[in-house]
């Protein structure tokens, strides 16, 4: 009686499966670890003393963030005939200094 059958098939995918499991779980901890040794290491050497640095840690000016708000009131007419719709606008403004 040969493997060919379907419970065959489906215990060798489900060990495949696994094992490709395992060696992702290994190997995604050790290529982080490798990746940030090597290269990040250089680069914030590197990049600690710019202007670019120090500008994004702390910001010179004051940061603005703006959110639109749109309230579409006549959702249920604009929806099956694609007419003009009618909206309010109302403007959110989020100020924040870090």
């Amino acid at each position: 009686m040969g493997c060919c059958n379907r419970r065959c098939a489906l215990l060798t995918g489900a060990v495949v499966g696994a094992a490709v499991a395992l060696l992702g779980g290994i190997l995604i901890p050790v290529g982080n670890n490798l990746i940030e040794e090597t290269v990040l290491e250089k680069k914030k050497t590197k990049m600690s003393a710019t202007i670019c640095a120090s500008n994004w840690l702390s910001p010179g000016g004051a940061v603005y963030r703006q959110f639109w708000f749109f309230n579409v009131q006549n959702a249920r007419e604009v929806i099956p005939s694609y007419c003009i719709y009618t909206e309010e606008e109302r403007v959110f403004t989020l100020n924040k200094r870090t």
